[in-house]
């Protein structure tokens, strides 16, 4: 829906942007506008482009050719403080906060009196008073001197919006802002975002969750190999269409996951938790998983999910309770602990938890080295071509582009891609128990599928899966059995015919859903 304002000319023009690094063309000659007042998203696979245009937008990167305008004139944007000052504000994917700095001051980094603010006459002493009235806006009550390593990373990344509507953006661009968010939280955006359309904010929106896009945009703009190649209007398309146009072809739909039936329920239990207590985090989970079953975790951010699975793999230190293994009480207090346990972890924060972003993508796999089987010889040194070469069958494999990707540093490559790489590390250990959290956020369509497929097929070899996630889509699509967390305990159980979208939700508020669901331990 255009709006009278856009008829006046587009607040953003975008002129044949390119952008290229050693061996990669990640953007190619991509013209576009953007309306004054509109809600333009973007969508495309891992790798499109996205987000490196999006960063030569914001003054994070600058472009091999082409030009940007803003208001009709032609601007040179060198840094973020140059997109600010023009009134372009990005809010990136990654959490980009400092964590032993408190929230006050994460929301006032890189203001510098000195810079002219955004806004007629604004000083930082009136940006600083903002602050409490966008908390409120976020639905957001934290203490401005706690420091930022003491939240998570859901009320990190709505902090970070915050800061960007601090800044008063002419154009705010938000790159995957509901990837660790949970349905509360999402709805919650989704009002904010409305309201600042209402108020004729122009925003970007990048998500890989096509159905939140179809619901905020007013037009879609489709990438695919560092180029644009359609433009729609988000009420004359489709979900399947975009997706097909994002590959260059037909994307198969997902589909549930029926290896409930295939789940042997009189095995002994290949993980179980006793009273596992972590305080004030969680307390008292009980919980088993059978081999070759698919558990999944649901509830609202600060539920406890992240916390119990943290706890089983020993990067936090339980209280009280145990976690056994085929029988054996394994409690880990250590992650090398967990892993000589037979516990894999995949962490919600692929980039700050899960690889070292400037070292290969075959050293990254190989960092956990000093496991009971080792793919290497008995060497002193391990030299890179052998590394490559442990690595290589595993990385084909799955399929990881590019081809030549073990040489490559991991942080080039794209999120879905990544995360085939932090898999690649666990498969080749013998692991037991795989430990998946937020296993598909910032993800493509197509990377989503190969890591569903990955993970049922863990599960076919007889491994047990515990998928804790915010998207009750993925939830309800892959689990046998769900367990629904509120304030650090298992409020409800869900068997495989009780599994729904609706009925996850429900629980996850606190709801009761009638005859969909009961009371864990009923």
């Amino acid at each position: 829906m255009s709006t009278p304002e856009a008829q006046a000319g587009p607040i953003l023009r975008i002129a044949q942007i390119s952008k290229s690094y050693p061996g990669v063309r990640a953007v190619r000659d991509v013209t576009l506008d953007v309306r004054r007042g509109e809600t333009l998203g973007i969508v495309g696979a891992n790798g499109a482009g996205k987000s490196t245009l999006m960063r030569m937008i914001s003054g994070g990167e600058s472009p091999d050719s082409g030009h940007l305008e803003v208001d009709g004139e032609r601007v040179s944007l060198r840094s973020a403080a140059d997109g600010i000052s023009n009134g372009v504000v990005l809010v990136s994917q990654h959490l980009s906060v400092v964590p032993n700095l408190t929230v006050r001051e994460n929301l006032m980094l890189g203001l510098d009196k000195r810079r002219r603010l955004p806004g007629e006459g604004r000083r930082l002493g009136d940006v600083e008073g903002e602050i409490e009235g966008v908390l409120r806006r976020l639905g957001l009550q934290v203490d401005l001197d706690v420091k930022a390593r003491e939240l998570s990373p859901a009320v990190l990344k709505l902090l970070m919006i915050g800061a960007g509507l601090l800044r008063r953006p002419r154009l705010l661009i938000l790159d995957e802002p509901t990837a660790i968010l949970a349905g509360a939280e999402v709805e919650r955006l989704f009002e904010i975002l409305r309201s600042l359309r209402a108020e004729q904010q122009t925003i970007v929106y990048i998500s890989h969750r096509l159905p939140e896009v179809l619901a905020l945009a007013d037009r879609i703009a489709v990438m695919r190999g560092g180029q644009l190649v359609a433009t729609e209007e988000a009420s004359q398309t489709t979900t399947g269409r975009l997706a097909g146009l994002m590959v260059g072809g037909v994307v198969e739909q997902p589909r549930r996951r029926e290896g409930a039936l295939a789940v042997d329920t009189s095995a002994a239990p290949r993980l179980e938790c006793r009273d596992l207590t972590r305080s004030p985090k969680i307390a008292g989970i009980n919980l088993q998983v059978r081999p070759g079953e698919i558990l999944g975790l649901a509830g609202l951010v600060g539920s406890g999910r992240t916390s119990l699975i943290r706890t089983i793999c020993g990067v936090e230190k339980a209280d009280s309770g145990a976690v056994l293994i085929d029988g054996e009480d394994v409690t880990p207090r250590s992650p090398k602990k967990a892993i000589a346990a037979g516990i894999a972890h995949v962490p919600e924060d692929r980039a700050r938890l899960a690889v070292i972003p400037r070292m290969s993508v075959a050293s990254n796999v190989t960092l956990p080295d000093k496991r009971p089987a080792r793919p290497f010889p008995a060497l002193p040194f391990i030299g890179p071509r052998t590394e490559r070469a442990a690595v290589a069958p595993t990385l084909a494999e799955l399929q990881i582009e590019p081809k030549h990707a073990a040489r490559l540093a991991i942080g080039g490559l794209s999120g879905g891609n990544q995360q085939k790489a932090v898999l690649a590390r666990w498969l080749m250990h013998d692991a037991r128990v795989f430990l998946f959290d937020e296993p598909t956020e910032g993800i493509d369509v197509v990377a989503r599928a190969q890591v569903h497929e990955l993970i049922r097929g863990l599960a076919a070899r007889g491994v047990a899966v515990i998928l804790s996630s915010s998207d009750v889509e993925e939830v309800a699509l892959m689990s046998d059995r769900v367990l629904v967390m509120r304030g650090g305990v298992v409020t409800h159980e869900l068997g495989s015919d009780q599994i729904s979208e609706t009925a996850i939700g429900h629980a996850s508020l606190g709801e009761e859903a009638p005859g969909r669901l009961a009371p864990a331990g009923v």
